[in-house]
C-alpha cells in the first residue's frame, strides 16, 4: 500500500514523485494510477503559479489561442487533462468566440476541485468537468468541434498511439496538442524528455493513424528557466455528422466502458448499457472504468 504520507514529504522537499513510485510501486500500480498520485498530492500549485505569474500566463494563453482562433470558432470545446485550469482559463479569456460548451476532465479529483473554483472566478462561463482517464474518454465519439491538450499527454511515453487515438475519436473537427516536442526541441529539452521518458514522435504516430496533421511547429524552448520546451500539432479531422447537440450547453458525460451517454439520476450516473454506476464526490462524476459500480437493478433502488 501508497505511504502518501512519505510521498506527500518527498514532493515537498523537491523530489520527484513520478519517479519515486516508479521504483518503489511498480509492480502494485499502473502508470495512470501513478499519475494520478503524483498530481494529486500537487493539486494547488498550479494555482498558485497562475496567481503568483498573472502576465506570463495570459501570454501563453494567448498564444494558445491564436492557434485555435485560426481554425474558427467552436460551439463545443474541451481540454484532456485540464488540471486546475489555469491554462483552459487563459485560453479561452483569448478566444474570439466563447464556446457553448466547455469541459475537461483530469485523473485527479482535487486538481479538479481548484479547476471548478478557478473557473468561477476568472471565467464569464461555466465548465464542465469530471474525473477520468485519457485512454478511456467518458464521451461519444466525434461529440466536440475541439479537442486540445495541454503538456498533459507529456508523461506517457510509450504509449502515444492509444492516446491519440482516443483523444481523435471523441473530437469532430480539431485536434490541437500542445505538448514537449523531442523532433523539434534543443539539446537541453531532448535530454530532458528522454530523463523522464516523455512523449515523443507525435506527428508519426498520428500520420501512422492516418490522422491529416496540418500544422506542426515549436512555440517554446527550453531556456534557462525551463527544460521543457512546448510545441503545437493540429490534426484536422474529417467532417462527420454527428448525434451530439451543437446546441447543448452542458457537457453530456458517457460511460467510459461503452462510450454511451450516461443518465443522471438517483445522485449519480447510471449507463442502462453498461449495467454500471458512477459516483459523485463533491458534484463531480467519477468517472473511471475501475470504479464502475455493477448496478443491473438500479431501476429497482
Amino acid at each position: 500500500m501508497v505511504n502518501y504520507d512519505r510521498v506527500r514529504a518527498i514532493y515537498e522537499t523537491g523530489g520527484n514523485i513520478i519517479e519515486m513510485l516508479k521504483d518503489q510501486y511498480s509492480n502494485e500500480l499502473s502508470h495512470s494510477e501513478i499519475v494520478q498520485i503524483s498530481y494529486d498530492i500537487q493539486a494547488g500549485a498550479y494555482t498558485r503559479k497562475a496567481l503568483a505569474n498573472p502576465e506570463i500566463e495570459s501570454s501563453r494563453g494567448s498564444i494558445f489561442a491564436s492557434i485555435i482562433n485560426n481554425l474558427g470558432s467552436f460551439d463545443s470545446i474541451m481540454e484532456a487533462g485540464v488540471g486546475e485550469a489555469t491554462s483552459m482559463t487563459a485560453i479561452v479569456k483569448n478566444l474570439d468566440t466563447l464556446p457553448k460548451t466547455l469541459s475537461g476532465f483530469d485523473i485527479s479529483l482535487s486538481r479538479l476541485g481548484y479547476a471548478r473554483n478557478f473557473v468561477q472566478e476568472h471565467l464569464p462561463i461555466n465548465a464542465d468537468f469530471a474525473v477520468a482517464d485519457m485512454e478511456n474518454i467518458p464521451l461519444p465519439d466525434s461529440s466536440m468541434d475541439l479537442v486540445y491538450t495541454v503538456h498533459a499527454l507529456e508523461p506517457n511515453g510509450g504509449n502515444e498511439a492509444a492516446l491519440l487515438e482516443e483523444l481523435y475519436r471523441v473530437t469532430r473537427k480539431f485536434l490541437v496538442l500542445f505538448e514537449p516536442s523531442y523532433e523539434l526541441g534543443n539539446e537541453q529539452s531532448r535530454a530532458h524528455i528522454d530523463k523522464h521518458n516523455y512523449i515523443k514522435g507525435l506527428v508519426d504516430t498520428a500520420l501512422t493513424l492516418g490522422c491529416k496533421v496540418i500544422e506542426n511547429k515549436l512555440l517554446f524552448d527550453s531556456n534557462h528557466l525551463s527544460a521543457n520546451n512546448t510545441s503545437v500539432i493540429v490534426i484536422e479531422k474529417p467532417y462527420l455528422s454527428s448525434s451530439y447537440s451543437a446546441q447543448k450547453t452542458k457537457t453530456e458525460w458517457a460511460c467510459p466502458i461503452s462510450k454511451h451517454q450516461l443518465v443522471s439520476a438517483k445522485g449519480c450516473y447510471y449507463s442502462p448499457k453498461s449495467n454500471v454506476a458512477y459516483a459523485k464526490v463533491g458534484g463531480l462524476p467519477i468517472l473511471l472504468t475501475n470504479r464502475a459500480i455493477l448496478a443491473t437493478h438500479f431501476d429497482e433502488l
